[in-house]
């Protein structure tokens, strides 16, 4: 959630930097925040106090229960909100994708200019060997025996698969997909990615 909040507000402010209107829908396992475009500064920091709080509201503890279908319901509403000639960001770890989902992104990119932010975890593409851990969803606790290869191999793919799902998604309707990990900087990331990198500048050389 703080590395889509880092996406966010990259993107907000390059948004008002070139003089664009720049408005977000803002959403988790159970609500959705609307936010109109507008070409101000007072705007994106509308748009970043609202990540904050719901970021705040994201607890170990808490009673919130995973809802996947609230990424198409959000693409829904963006898709009576952006009719034509709009850049949508899609910033999301892509949890939920499903038909539903393939014949909303279809609709959006056929008027508007998207592109896809997949946001992840590195643990999640491939599960260091811990030995055995327990793992917590609210009052749920778990423990996995992270030595396991097998284990490990099955958590991997289960990733991988979720990853393609989503890349596939996109690709075959020509939208970029830019995965952006949880723990290196997002600045970083975005310049290698568009080709401005440090690995990029040794091959140039």
């Amino acid at each position: 959630s703080v590395t889509a909040a880092e996406v966010t507000a990259m993107g907000a402010w390059r948004t008002l930097s070139v003089g664009d209107r720049v408005g977000a829908l803002v959403f988790n396992d159970f609500e959705i925040r609307e936010i109109p475009p507008h070409r101000s500064r007072q705007r994106v920091m509308q748009i970043l106090e609202t990540l904050l709080e719901m970021n705040h509201a994201l607890r170990v503890d808490g009673d919130i229960q995973p809802d996947p279908a609230m990424l198409n319901r959000v693409l829904g509403k963006v898709l009576q909100l952006a009719k034509h000639d709009y850049l949508v960001s899609i910033i999301s770890d892509f949890s939920g994708t499903d038909e539903e989902t393939r014949r909303a992104v279809t609709r959006l990119a056929a008027h508007n200019d998207v592109i896809a932010l997949f946001i992840y975890d590195p643990l999640e593409a491939r599960l260091p060997s811990f030995g055995k851990v327990i793992v917590s969803q609210g009052d749920l606790q778990l423990e996995v025996d992270t030595g396991d290869g097998q284990f490990r191999n099955r958590f991997s793919e289960q990733f991988d698969t979720g990853l393609k799902t989503a890349r596939d998604l996109m690709l075959k309707r020509s939208i970029p997909v830019l995965p952006i990990h949880t723990v290196g900087p997002v600045r970083e990331q975005f310049m290698e990615l568009l080709g401005h990198g440090p690995m990029h500048m040794k091959r140039r050389k």
